[in-house]
């Protein structure tokens, strides 16, 4: 094997191994709702959570991010460098508190971007592919289990 085809090889393994991909490496771990098992990427540092979905081309169905906050509050998010829309769930206390349907990427510069909030303190967040609630019957206070792969 040449050097140059070692050199290709050392660097795909070595992205592989970081997580290969869109997700940088982020922990894992499921979401159950109504039944419905989804596969989360798991942001739980002040960089990861603002990192987010952002500069990614898409999600898969059956898959999502979950942002967790050490306190309840109400949050606000925004969609910066977002290439898609997402359904957002607000999360607390294991229930559903509030959901942002359609959520759209944004069109205006970083300055004008709009923020997104529960009406209700809320303790996670889970960002889906847009329309997956509402395909799967999602709604406030049903109950959700997290399971995360790593403490």
């Amino acid at each position: 094997m040449s050097a140059r085809a070692r050199l290709v090889l050392a660097g795909a393994l070595a992205f592989a191994a970081c997580g290969g991909g869109q997700d940088g490496g982020l922990p894992r771990g499921r979401v159950v709702i109504q039944g419905q098992t989804l596969a989360v990427e798991v942001a739980r540092t002040s960089a990861t959570r603002e990192q987010g979905l952002s500069g990614r081309a898409s999600l898969e169905p059956g898959t999502g991010m979950l942002f967790i906050h050490s306190e309840p509050e109400i949050l606000g998010y925004w969609m910066k460098d977002m290439n898609f829309a997402i359904d957002i769930l607000w999360l607390h206390a294991g229930r559903i508190v509030d959901i942002s349907h359609r959520v759209p990427p944004p069109a205006t510069p970083d300055a004008d971007l709009q923020t997104y909030s529960p009406r209700v303190a809320a303790d996670a967040v889970l960002e889906l592919p847009a329309g997956y609630a509402r395909a799967h019957g999602f709604d406030r206070g049903q109950r959700v289990m997290i399971e995360l792969d790593e403490p």
